[in-house]
């Protein structure tokens, strides 16, 4: 399946490269390949996410980081909406999550 990031994710990734570049530098590289592992984790293994409340949202926590993969399954493509830090205020994500 093809992976797609959806605009809503532009500032999560501005934060995970300063979360890895100035507050925590030593685990940048454990975090990009934690990151990719998943994401090819997803691509192989759609449902594998644990169910949100939204219809069709699933979640999977990033080993190894503070973060987690927000996304949602479409016919043929997974939409990614969020890499969230775990660790901020569960109300920020809104309703649909």
């Amino acid at each position: 399946m093809q992976l797609v990031y959806l605009r809503s994710t532009e500032r999560d990734f501005a934060w995970l490269r300063v979360y890895y570049t100035r507050i925590f530098p030593e685990g940048d590289k454990r975090a990009r390949e934690q990151l990719r592992a998943i994401m090819r984790l997803v691509c192989d293994n759609p449902m594998i996410g644990r169910p949100s409340l939204a219809p069709d949202v699933r979640g999977l926590v990033i080993p190894g980081t503070p973060f987690s993969l927000i996304y949602r399954v479409r016919n043929d493509r997974i939409e990614v909406l969020r890499i969230w830090d775990n660790r901020a205020d569960r109300a920020d994500l809104g309703d649909n999550f």
